[in-house]
Formats: structure tokens, C-alpha cells, sequence
């Protein structure tokens, strides 16, 4: 994963919830940082139904959206 590839929440994670963001919600990449107090891998992401970023999502509740994948729930 790195800035600019388009991203989507896990069908597994459901933070996609807690941020107010419909399942399929798809977002930007804008940058990707390890968190000084654990070290944990941290990206920042922009949704287009969002006005500010999300910042500090956990880059494994993330998958990366490749050209030609289906959204979840559509065929």
C-alpha cells in the first residue's frame, strides 16, 4: 500500500461504521506512518463522502481496491 492507491475497510472490519461511511466506501491513500507509541503501520485516508480525512486508521482493517474488482455487494 502506499499514497494514492485507492482503498476500501475490510469486509471484515466494521470501522467503516464507526466513521459514519457506507460498506463499499471507497478512499484515497494520503499517507502511511508507523505510530511512535507501538509502532503500529497508520494511514490517513480521504472518502469522497467526507469532508476531513480519516487519520490513523490501522493499515489491516484496509484492502487495496484494484482496477476491475466488484464492490462488495454488487456482481
Amino acid at each position: 500500500m502506499r499514497a494514492g492507491d485507492r482503498v476500501r475497510f475490510r469486509a471484515a472490519s466494521r470501522a467503516w461504521r464507526a466513521h459514519g461511511l457506507a460498506e463499499p466506501a471507497q478512499g484515497v491513500v494520503l499517507d502511511i506512518y508507523r505510530a511512535a507509541l507501538r509502532g503500529d503501520l497508520k494511514v490517513d485516508v480521504r472518502f469522497a463522502e467526507m469532508v476531513q480525512p480519516i487519520c490513523g486508521i490501522d493499515i489491516d482493517a484496509l484492502e487495496i481496491v484494484r482496477e476491475g474488482d466488484a464492490q462488495p455487494g454488487r456482481r
